[in-house]
């Protein structure tokens, strides 16, 4: 979101106001029985959680590298972390 966490933007959007010209209060603890929020965090948090494990259990893909820019030479497969900025471009998984 914007390069902000996901629980950071909660607390950011979720917080009780008061509005100047009406005194109108806005608490979102008050929504739902006051089980709104926790249940909002609790969301995220799980699908925080379930997405890193998803990720963690994707197999790696190997990259073969164009001259110059691998760091272990020409046609050689390597991680793709492993590679310098001006070459991701250029690279291409190994089954092209």
């Amino acid at each position: 979101m914007n390069g902000r966490s996901a629980l950071g933007w909660l607390v950011d959007q979720y917080q009780m106001s008061t509005d100047k010209e009406s005194g109108i209060v806005n608490d979102p603890n008050a929504y739902a029985g006051g089980t709104y929020v926790l249940k909002l965090v609790l969301s995220v948090i799980t699908v925080s959680v379930e997405t890193v494990r998803i990720v963690d259990g994707l197999p790696r893909l190997a990259f073969r590298s164009p001259e110059r820019c691998g760091p272990r030479g020409k046609g050689r497969g390597y991680d793709l972390r492993e590679t310098p900025n001006h070459c991701r471009a250029r690279t291409r998984p190994l089954d092209a």
